[in-house]
């Protein structure tokens, strides 16, 4: 036909702008940011300026999830909790956004969808209805069900739902449920050139490993000292495998769990190794240099500006390009003026916006612009200060987040979060920060929206297709969402994980995930906390490992398991931890128990399997009640211990003390001064 003929490929956000968007600009309306979705949280929360970051995030995730379960302030007040203030004042609060929204014309993601929904039912009923496929989701809101419900008018809609027959499936449940109802229902399996490097399975962490390794070799467990060496030992390899493998820097990804490396710490060491690295986490705009300059710009124009504020200032104005035109003191003065004088959000970015252009040289980037729009459509034509300018505008770069376009920019290693992992591949994949708690650590609950509450929302209005998840549920999807990072293995994967947090920190315990694939190898369940599973997660430093032994519990708790009592090695690892809460001189002891030749505190710790039988022999030790004193006195000094307990010595008390104060000080005095007669004639002195 003369034509071309081609598949669109596009997310779901914009294909929902591409059916709202007509609706939206007939009748006026704008789309809401997330930035400002949360600056008109904390307008309708009234809160001080010192409380709305933080309260209004609060308040903002809960109506967000009110929103996409496509409940209305009304549902809310039929189910209203008897005296409940919190409930009360999240009611009132999102009275007050429903309304604002509505007024003004905004529209919010799932107000968006709604309308997009509404285009889409008041279409024609196709004959020949196009294709629709929907990728990638384990899961949808009953505001994006309602909008394929309304596709199915014109498009022949296929959803396909990764994740089921495997460790998905529970998280993939309801949507499945809710598939099988419209349609039939096929499954596919996997074929040979499509399987994982590294796979999982339910449940994972179950007594037996339950991780299947494709390649072992090709799987590799890394330890490191803390995050930043994680980084730099990724930063090496990957500059190592391009320079000497020939490979090109997009075939390496880097996934984070939630309590991985912060991104700003890829960031500073991939820069100052000159790596590329396209950072798709999105730190705070507020965090970057161009977000850092902007706000201090802000707060340079408030009248509390004070001359810290202008020295910085100052400093990143020198980062003008060189094209930039020169500074006018005439023109910024107009410019000031003209900001001073504006009386509405509008005129107040607009006026903001020249100050940028003529200071740095340039338009404000994305990310603060997205930022300035989040202020201009909050406050708009409405009566706003310039003086709180510079506080709302800094709240709202501290919720955008800033994203590089790396379009065109050539090859670059992709960095990632988990949730973001899904889809993508990439031959070589790092994964760092895996130890406890960056997995599958349990969620704390919704403050304003307990998990109780929810289910009585959604078992009252489920008949209207309103639901709201549990927010306890997320262990499934998390599980769903580590088996989408592990399938974007082509060739290898490498774990790291580092045994501490920072120098001087808490001993951090490897992560399960870690544990079943040490036990994978093995071929038996390991101990997290004994010395075997260190031939298969190699330390780097032998010496920390011996020092700082792994354990899944404080071990004055863990040596008390074995009925038979502790062992030579359960009692070296017991003065070797760092990290327990009663061993604040487990080093100390450590270094003293192998100290040759010396006698120290820490000396009343039996190795010998005959000392340990004639001590239960003495102490029928398994008959025995441990007090919390006995335990005390254990860990902080073997060596009494052993005398007071085991070979049942008393210490001498001052009643048996036969000299009296005048003696004893004569005694230190004479062993004092022969000491320091010593030191001086051996030349030690000064100490």
């Amino acid at each position: 036909v003369g034509g071309t003929m081609g598949v669109r490929a596009l997310t779901l956000e914009e294909w929902v702008r591409e059916n709202a968007g007509p609706s939206m600009e007939k009748s006026g309306g704008r789309r809401v940011t997330a930035a400002a979705m949360n600056r008109l949280v904390a307008r309708a929360l009234g809160a001080t300026p010192r409380e709305a970051p933080g309260t209004a995030r609060v308040f903002a995730a809960s109506i967000q999830d009110l929103a996409q379960g496509r409940f209305t302030p009304e549902h809310l007040a039929k189910n209203a909790p008897a005296a409940d203030e919190l409930f009360a004042e999240l009611s009132r609060v999102f009275r007050g956004v429903h309304d604002d929204l509505r007024a003004h014309g905004r529209f919010d993601p799932t107000r968006e969808e709604e309308l997009a929904a509404l285009t889409l039912s008041s279409r024609a009923v196709s004959d020949s209805p196009a294709a629709l496929f929907v990728f990638g989701f384990h899961d949808l809101p009953p505001s994006q069900r309602s909008l394929l419900e309304a596709a199915r008018r014109t498009y022949d809609v296929t959803l396909f739902i990764p994740g089921p027959g495997g460790s998905g499936e529970g998280a993939a449940s309801s949507l499945l449920d809710w598939a099988r109802e419209r349609g039939p229902f096929e499954l596919f399996e996997a074929d040979g050139e499509t399987t994982s490097l590294v796979t999982l399975e339910e449940p994972m962490f179950a007594e037996q490993p339950r991780v299947l390794e494709r390649d072992p070799a090709r799987v590799e467990l890394v330890t490191a000292a803390d995050d930043a060496a994680q980084v730099r030992a990724i930063a090496r390899r990957i500059r190592d495998d391009v320079e000497t493998g020939a490979r090109a820097y997009d075939e390496f990804l880097i996934v984070i769990p939630p309590d991985g490396p912060a991104s700003r710490l890829f960031r500073r060491i991939f820069a100052r190794a000159g790596l590329p690295l396209e950072d798709r986490t999105g730190p705070s705009a507020a965090q970057t240099f161009e977000g850092r300059r902007a706000f201090l710009l802000a707060r340079e124009l408030s009248p509390r500006a004070d001359d810290a504020t202008l020295r910085a200032l100052a400093f990143y104005a020198q980062s003008a390009p060189a094209d930039a035109p020169p500074l006018d003191d005439d023109v910024m003065d107009d410019l000031r003026t003209n900001f001073v004088r504006a009386r509405d959000g509008a005129e107040i970015v607009r006026a903001y916006r020249a100050l940028h252009r003529r200071r740095f040289g340039e338009a404000p980037p994305p990310s603060v612009e997205e930022a300035l729009a989040a202020v201009e459509e909050v406050h708009g034509t409405s009566t706003f200060r310039p003086r709180d300018f510079a506080r709302e505008f800094g709240a709202a770069l501290a919720v955008v987040k800033d994203r590089a376009d790396s379009e065109d920019r050539g090859a670059r290693v992709l960095l990632v979060r988990l949730d973001q992992a899904r889809s993508l591949a990439r031959p070589v994949v790092y994964f760092p920060g895996w130890v406890s708690g960056a997995l599958l650590a349990t969620r704390p609950g919704d403050p304003l929206l307990p998990d109780t509450l929810r289910e009585s929302l959604t078992t009252r209005f489920a008949h209207e297709g309103r639901g709201l998840a549990p927010k306890n549920a997320s262990r499934e999807e998390s599980v769903l969402l580590l088996r989408f990072a592990l399938e974007c293995a082509g060739e290898r994967a490498t774990f790291l994980w580092s045994p501490r947090s920072k120098p001087g920190g808490v001993v951090r315990l490897p992560a399960g995930l870690l544990v079943d694939l040490a036990s994978a190898r093995a071929g038996r369940p390991l101990d997290p906390g004994g010395r075997e599973l260190l031939e298969y997660i190699p330390p780097q430093d032998t010496e920390c490992a011996r020092l700082h032994p792994l354990d899944r519990t404080d071990l004055e708790l863990s040596m008390l398991v074995d009925p038979a009592g502790p062992g030579a090695d359960a009692m070296i690892r017991l003065l070797a931890h760092g990290g327990s809460m009663f061993l604040p001189r487990s080093l100390e002891a450590t270094r003293d128990r192998w100290r040759p030749a010396r006698l120290t505190a820490h000396d009343g710790v039996l190795a010998s399997e005959e000392a340990h039988s004639a001590l239960h022999a003495a102490l029928r030790i398994d008959d025995r009640v441990w007090g919390p004193t006995s335990l005390e006195t254990l860990l902080s000094c073997p060596f009494a211990f052993f005398v007071k307990h085991a070979l049942a010595l008393q210490p001498p008390r001052p009643a048996h003390d036969d000299y009296d104060p005048m003696e004893r000080g004569q005694l230190v005095h004479r062993a004092l001064e022969f000491v320091f007669q010593s030191l001086a004639a051996e030349h030690a002195l000064p100490l």
